[in-house]
């Protein structure tokens, strides 16, 4: 969200697409706070703690680091570039 509102790096260069990104982008991130707290809040009896056992920290952690290394130049900002590279990677 935040390459595509404080920065144009990411956006078409004709204004076409000047607003149908950031809401794509903000519906998403509502989309997921709502989830997140669905299944935080809501649904927290149902979580059965013994039965998870993915591991989010390593995938977190590795599209992390692949987006530091692999990260475009669109933005001409590094921390924006790679935090856009690892949202695709998540």
């Amino acid at each position: 969200l935040s390459s595509t509102t404080w920065h144009d790096g990411y956006l078409p260069v004709d204004a076409s697409g000047d607003w149908v990104f950031q809401a794509t982008d903000a519906c998403t991130l509502l989309l997921v706070l709502t989830l997140l707290a669905r299944v935080l809040v809501v649904q927290r009896a149902s979580y059965q703690a013994s039965e998870d056992s993915f591991p989010c920290v390593p995938i977190v952690l590795g599209s992390l680091v692949l987006a530091a290394i692999l990260h475009a130049d669109l933005n001409s900002r590094p921390l924006f570039d790679a935090m856009w590279m690892a949202g695709l990677f998540v």
